[in-house]
Parts: structure tokens; sequence; C-alpha cells
């Protein structure tokens, strides 16, 4: 058995506000013509008469009266599940769980959720310290949504952006050679020892240098490009 569908009650309820054919049309971008066969076939699936039409008139019959106090809440129903859908479909809704390295995220991260907040107030979002640990493994099963954590960063199924750039600063003594130069390169200090995190190690190695994390030192954030690791498209 046929049923109303919701543009046929949009195109009821268009007429039934406007009592006129031709401004009903104009109000729906739809010709006078297919809004008068859209009547008629909502009619005979429904087996009434909806409207009392003359010449110079249209009205709601009884049972188009009835049909109207139920269509406008069916409608506006309609209207929330789709804009609901969209924003679910958008990442507006549900929820995105955060993984992050906590030796310097506190400095991005709450921008970040401020940021998320005010475009996705709906969604739930959790929190995750990583401590040292890159959350690889949690994003592969899924567990995650997002890492933050220090580059470099190479994964070959997982996208990868850069949120903040940092410098990299190398902490010389007062009467050292460099110390009363501008920005160094890496290559300056090729045959400088020094200790460095060992998320820098490689990069001091690309270029030549002979830092090390030796075991006994404490070590020490050294400023380095930011990213999030996503299995998913949020943004």
């Amino acid at each position: 058995m046929e049923e109303p569908t919701l543009r046929s009650l949009r195109y009821f309820v268009a007429l039934a506000e406007e009592l006129h054919f031709a401004r009903a049309a104009d109000r729906l971008h739809i010709s006078q013509p297919s809004l008068s066969q859209q009547i008629q076939r909502l009619e005979a699936v429904l087996g009434a008469r909806v409207f009392e039409r003359t010449r110079r008139s249209v009205r709601p019959t009884e049972a188009g009266r009835a049909l109207l106090a139920d269509a406008r809440p069916l409608l506006a129903q309609g209207d929330r599940l789709r804009t609901h859908i969209a924003r679910v479909a958008a990442g507006q809704v549900g929820e995105l769980r955060v993984g992050f390295v906590a030796s310097g995220a506190y400095d991005i991260l709450p921008a970040i959720i401020r940021r998320f907040r005010e475009q996705c107030p709906d969604a739930h979002l959790e929190i995750d310290e990583c401590a040292l640990r890159v959350p690889l493994e949690q994003l592969e099963a899924g567990t995650l949504d997002v890492a933050i954590v220090r580059g470099p960063v190479s994964h070959p199924t997982l996208q990868v952006e850069v949120l903040l750039r940092e410098p990299l600063c190398a902490v010389v003594a007062g009467d050292h050679r460099l110390a009363r130069r501008g920005p160094v390169p890496l290559s300056a200090l090729a045959r400088e020892p020094f200790a460095t995190p060992s998320s820098t190690t490689r990069s001091c190695a690309a270029a030549g240098t002979r830092g090390s994390c030796p075991g006994s030192s404490r070590r020490r954030p050294i400023g380095k490009s930011w990213s999030a690791w996503s299995r998913r498209g949020w943004r």
C-alpha cells in the first residue's frame, strides 16, 4: 500500500498555508500543474479529499485540517532528522578519542580542544595521556581516533598533519665558539658531542652530528614539530 511521502506532505502544507495554487507553487519552486498533480495523488493515496476547490478559492476540508495538524510535526521531525544525519556525517556529532604525549602538548592541546568545542558542541571528546609512548597500536586498533605527538612521524596507513613547528635549540656554555652566533645549522655541531632526546637523534644523525641520548642523562624536551596522526577524517 502506497504511503504519503514527506515531499507530498510538504506540498500539502504549503498549499494549506497559502490557500492559493500559484503562490504555493512559487514558494515550492515548482510549476502550478505539478503541484496540482501532487495534491491529487496525495488525495488518491489517502482516499479522501483534503481541499475544496473552486475557481476563486481553495481551502482545506475537515480531513485536510486534520492532516495539517499531523503533517506539520512530521515535517519538523524530518528536518531535524536530516540535520542530525548531516552533522553525524560531517563529524560534528559522536565521539572523538584523542591521545597525546604529555611532554609539551599542554601548550597546543587547550587551543585544539577549544576550537573543537566551538565547531562540534554536541560531540563527546575523550582525551588520553599516552606518557612517552607513541600510540600507534591504539590508532591501528581503533581505540584512538587522533594522536598528538612530536615529529617527525611517518606511517603508511595513517594520515599525518603538522600542527605546530618549534625551533630546535642548542644550549652551550657562555664561552663556547657558537655562544654569540644567531641561528646555527645542525651541521655546525658536527664535531660537537652533545646529549639529545631520542626523538631528535635521527635528525642529528642526518645532519652528520654526533648527538646521542645516554641512559644516564636526564632528558628534556627539545623543540620539534608537533603532528596529529589520524585514522579517520576528523578535522
